[in-house]
């Protein structure tokens, strides 16, 4: 798919910090028609066929261990995800990686719209806890949040990098 082939005719991209609210706006666009797709799946997908654990902390080694290795790796399953939408609107939830930014614009051109969810990290905190992942500060011990925070540190690293691609911010704030 290139700019010039049809496809989705609006493709909304959602980068921004651990707990910031990326879900919870691709979840409101989905109520509204658009075609939702969890990035982190294909990481997922990844570890299981190679019969490894889909737990949050793997995972996250094996996403950054193929970006080192190729920082555009997940853009043809992305493509292939857009390309099968049972809509023209399209969300994907959890961009990363400023270079699969950059080849995602070459291939759906104008029809790309990057998001950045902000939010305060207090908040981001409490919904960390609150979502009790496996490597979420729900259960505070010292190597829980040593985990926790490495994993922030090196996410909050990429998404900085997309952050002169991004076209608009969005409060992922809840009032709370």
């Amino acid at each position: 798919m290139n700019a010039s082939v049809p496809g989705p005719r609006l493709v909304v991209g959602l980068t921004g910090y651990t707990c910031s609210g990326k879900s919870r706006l691709a979840a409101v666009l989905g109520t509204k028609g658009f075609a939702r797709f969890d990035l982190g799946d294909i990481t997922r997908d990844l570890a299981q066929s190679r019969g490894l654990s889909v737990a949050r902390d793997e995972t996250w080694a094996l996403f950054a261990s193929r970006v080192a290795e190729s920082p555009t790796w997940r853009v043809a399953p992305i493509v292939e995800r857009i390309r099968a939408a049972p809509s023209d609107l399209v969300v994907l939830d959890g961009l990363r990686v400023r270079e699969e930014v950059e080849a995602l614009r070459r291939e759906l051109g104008g029809r790309l719209l990057v998001l950045e969810v902000r939010t305060d990290e207090k908040l981001r905190l409490r919904r960390a806890m609150a979502r009790r992942r496996e490597v979420d500060p729900a259960r505070w011990t010292d190597a829980v949040f040593d985990r926790w925070q490495r994993m922030d540190r090196e996410e909050v690293a990429m998404v900085d990098r997309i952050r002169p691609l991004v076209d608009a911010v969005v409060d992922g704030g809840d009032g709370g």
